[in-house]
């Protein structure tokens, strides 16, 4: 280890150590101090010991000796404030007493583990940390075996920022149920422990033929089972369910309500049960746990031997986390109070059912029994609390994600909010989004999908889980699937999992698979896997998958945002989601997807539509759909500039430029192929084989050009037409030689700006004065461009235009580079210039400048020059502010000028108001 580590500073240590102070961890200061190639490590508190079984107090915290620390430990296996236990998986490359190939095989066995928070240590090894719901046990057998170790009770644990400690990713720590039986189980799956031969858990005695607990064994486990009699009955109910064949986990799971429960000594009566042993109904009488109306007697139950058959019921029960129908609502919940139950709500009554204090364990739907599950896969609601309105409910959530989470765009908060929200509805949707968090290591990627985790409907987060059970947690549960680091799937199960993305988006879409039965015929599984999802990643995905995604672009956070995920407030929050739930599903607006379209004409981009018609749907106010709508404008011009620098777009171009290589309706494939080499590097240029499968992809049809009988297409203009509105929406100048304006740099001084600024907008200039004399109004005379792909139509002319220059524009020069318009293939037509037409990337740097040069004093100058100001009407569009150039929305507003309309922002207007004011003028 290098001499060049840096020091940590005293504030820094004590900044983060007070973080996990904060959470109930007991802190003790280090130093470390280099012995040779290692580090030794000094503990600077004496009296340590009594924060093993008693919580460092406040005061005990501030008092610790700092002098000299360079690095800190925790406590592992003290619980927190939370009720849950940090450890570590310690991941040891010190020293030369364990051989290389351990080290390796250690290093390999990390990747096992569920993805969490890791750090580097000062001996470059490495601490996955995690919480535990389970208090684990330290574990150091496998030191020397596979170089881990499980730090657990009483164990210390140095933590970044200390002395050559740092953070390798910038997840939080993962929350398992119990690390202590994940870590044994990974080590037993690689044979570091040997397998025990155990007996089938079915047993061979057919007396015992019927296929789901007793009454009685179901009823006793909504109990405290406490004093002699209630642990024979846990006997009892343990072999009850392992003569079903339970799990050794799923028995363990059964008695975690039980307020005494322990892990170890559970797991040790289990392992001591006799399935043949199954208590008999009188026995259970005598146990005082039998029910009255139970009509099942096990100990006089005929089984009929030789056909097979028994008494048994033919009702199904069934496993469930709840579900809708059009009666009843019930949903899973969980407290230490009751367990595991039911909330039921009463769709026609809109309420509880029956009373609150009512809890069920059983739900009862036609043929069907449904029973809550033993353990949620997902975090629990406790309750359903109530919320004062769906706009203020709005608002927490949102404050919650803003508070964790920092992101570019601030209207994605919205689009995160309603996402939340809409899982929670999702029965109500056909189709619905996928939210992608795409970034470099440490951009806040994992972070997004806690904030969802923690929010979302039966939220599951998962970095690793097989394809086939992929499949049926999904068609299962339909909860919301949070996948991290996706770039694991581009791999071995990259086929199996798209499968299952591509077809989760739409309702009605079923994944299809196909596996062998007892009798080697093949087996047909149908799949609905629809539901909501979002994933996180450093690569893209593919096409068609990321076309179903609202992508975010992650960065480092530039603000302050919460260290750890605020679980007591998300605990609150899905509480109240709940009830939003019962209140709220089945309230669907069919006609929504109409109205969206009568009151946006020019909006047409249908897969943008499909990505937020269900976020739309959820927004509480108008002021967030207007939100929602402008991010929908700008995913779509986003999409468009894609698009138009694709390969199709490229080939489709060179096609354009063929048009005059055009024989009787018809091109060849080597004209085109040249074009679209033409300029381009050796390696850089392709074969006409590529060239003539693009032109086939875009439509047009083959056939064969000359006398030669060269492959060719025919020049279709109907598919010229469809083509060019595609991928070039606002118009295209072909050009047969490079543009000279396009090597030449567009650079304006900022006075040269003001200027032109100041004196472009004190009166109307020619072109309008032509326009208002031929009875054209100023409204009127922009070019007016329909995308079908942007959906973004000019309402007046000083709005931004990108528009294909006009034959009579052709002779005229740009206003600010004096060239010809002929020389660019883009021009466009604003206010600043009087609708004059101006090459794009010279509009592009007038607004640069102009958005950094703008300020009172501008405004102060620019107002004198001015004898009136109106404003005409408020407007609800996503274009740029005439002044400040930043995105308006529905606080934008036309105002006139002397004549002159211009689109400018409420922070401009107002300053533009105040300016007048300060002038005389009645504002």
């Amino acid at each position: 280890m290098q001499e060049t580590i840096k020091q940590p500073t005293e504030a820094e240590l004590k900044a983060v150590a007070g973080s996990y102070h904060v959470l109930g961890l007991s802190i003790i200061p280090f130093k470390l101090v280099k012995k040779g190639e290692e580090y030794e490590k000094l503990v600077l508190v004496n009296s340590w010991k009594k924060w093993e079984t008693q919580h460092q107090t406040d005061e005990e915290f501030l008092n610790l000796n700092w002098s000299g620390a360079n690095a800190f430990a925790i406590i592992c296996g003290t619980q927190t404030k939370n009720g849950v236990y940090l450890s570590v998986i310690d991941y040891d490359c010190k020293g030369t007493d364990v051989p290389v190939i351990v080290k390796e095989k250690g290093k390999l066995l990390l990747r096992e583990f569920p993805i969490t928070c890791m750090e580097q240590t000062v001996n470059n090894g490495q601490h996955l940390i995690y919480w535990s719901k389970t208090k684990p046990k330290a574990i150091g057998t496998y030191h020397n075996s596979a170089s881990l170790e499980l730090l657990g009770e009483k164990k210390l644990c140095l933590m970044a920022p200390s002395y050559g400690y740092s953070k390798l990713n910038d997840n939080s720590p993962t929350e398992l149920e119990n690390i202590e039986q994940t870590f044994l189980e990974i080590m037993k799956n690689h044979g570091f422990i040997k397998e025990q031969t155990q007996q089938h858990p079915l047993s061979n005695n057919k007396k015992y033929a019927v296929n789901r607990p007793r009454p009685c064994i179901i009823e006793a486990l909504k109990q405290q089972l406490t004093g002699p009699t209630g642990h024979l009955m846990r006997l009892a109910v343990a072999a009850e369910y392992k003569r079903l064949g339970y799990t050794q986990e799923e028995l363990i799971d059964l008695f975690r309500s039980q307020l005494d429960f322990d892990f170890n000594i559970c797991k040790t009566q289990i392992e001591s049960v006799n399935i043949e042993k199954t208590a008999k109904c009188a026995t259970i009488k005598e146990h005082g746990y039998c029910l009255p109306t139970c009509t099942i007697d096990i100990d006089t139950q005929k089984i009929d031997r030789v056909k097979g058959r028994g008494t048994e019921n033919k009702d199904k029960t069934v496993l469930s986390p709840g579900m809708s129908t059009t009666d009843l609502i019930f949903e899973q919940v969980y407290n230490e109070k009751n367990g595991n139950h039911y909330i039921v709500w009463n769709r026609k009554e809109h309420e509880i059912k029956n009373q609150p204090e009512v809890h069920y364990m059983m739900c009862n739907i036609g043929e069907n029994d449904y029973s809550p599950l033993s353990r949620l896969a997902c975090p629990s609601v406790t309750m359903h609390s109530d919320y004062e309105s769906e706009a203020s409910l709005y608002a927490e959530v949102r404050d919650f994600i803003v508070k964790h989470l920092d992101v570019p765009n601030e209207l994605y908060y919205d689009v995160y909010t309603c996402f939340t929200f809409a899982t929670w509805r999702t029965e109500d949707f056909k189709v619905v989004p996928y939210i992608f968090f795409l970034g470099p290591m440490a951009s806040g990627k994992t972070r997004g999908l806690e904030c969802f985790h923690q929010l979302c409907y039966r939220s599951i987060m998962s970095t690793s889980i097989s394809p086939a059970a992929l499949f049926r947690i999904v068609a299962a549960w339909h909860p919301t699937l949070l996948l991290d680091e996706t770039e694991i799937y581009n791999k071995e199960n990259k086929t199996e999992v798209l499968a299952l993305l591509n077809s989760g988006y739409k309702k009605g879409q079923c994944a299809i698979r196909i596996k062998d039965n007892e009798q080697g015929n093949l087996d047909i599984a149908f799949f609905d896997v629809f539901g909501f999802k979002a994933l996180a990643g450093t690569q893209e995905l593919v096409d068609t998958l990321q076309s179903r995604c609202i992508i975010t672009a992650m960065s480092k956070a530039i603000r302050q945002v919460n260290m750890f995920v605020d679980e007591v407030k998300a605990q609150e929050l899905r509480n109240k989601l709940l009830t939003y739930r019962f209140r709220n599903l089945g309230k669907i607006d069919n006609d929504m997807l109409l109205s969206f379209q009568q009151e946006n004409p020019d909006f047409r981009n249908g897969r943008v539509i499909e990505l937020f018609v269900s976020l739309l749907q959820v927004a509480p106010t108008l002021g967030v759909k207007q939100n929602l709508l402008c991010l929908m404008r700008q995913i779509t011009q986003s999409r468009l500039d894609a698009e138009q620098v694709s390969i199709e777009a490229k080939v489709f171009e060179a096609v354009l430029k063929c048009s005059e290589k055009v024989v009787g309706g018809k091109i060849s494939t080597q004209e085109i192929t040249e074009q679209f080499n033409d300029g381009l590097h050796d390696k850089e240029q392709v074969s006409s084989r590529f060239i003539g499968r693009k032109v086939a992809a875009l439509g047009f049809e083959k056939c064969k050009v000359g006398n030669k009988g060269q492959a060719g297409f025919h020049y279709n203009k109907t598919l010229i037409g469809r083509l060019t509105a595609r991928y070039f929406p606002n118009g295209i100048q072909l050009t047969p030689e490079t543009s000279e304006s396009s090597e030449t740099p567009v650079s304006m001084g900022k006075q040269d700006l003001m200027d032109y600024c100041s004196a472009g907008v004190t009166g109307v200039n020619s072109f309008v004065e032509k326009s208002q004399n031929n009875g054209i109004s100023p409204l009127e005379t922009g070019v007016s461009v329909v995308s079908d792909v942007t959906g973004v139509k000019p309402q007046n002319p000083s709005q931004v235009h990108v528009v294909e220059a006009p034959i009579d524009y052709l002779q005229m020069v740009c206003c600010f580079c004096q060239k010809k318009l002929a020389d660019d293939e883009d021009c466009v037509s604003d206010g600043f210039t009087g609708n004059n037409p101006v090459h794009k990337k010279c509009y592009d740097a007038l607004y640069k400048q102009l958005k950094q040069s703008c300020g009172v004093a501008f405004f102060e100058d620019y107002v004198s020059k001015i004898d009136s100001v109106t404003v005409l009407s408020s407007i609800n569009y996503g274009v740029l502010c005439e002044y400040c150039g930043v995105v308006g929305r529905s606080d934008c507003s036309v105002i006139r000028f002397d004549g002159s309309y211009g689109f400018v922002c409420s922070g401009c207007c107002q300053k533009i108001s105040e300016a007048l004011a300060r002038r005389g003028f009645d504002v």
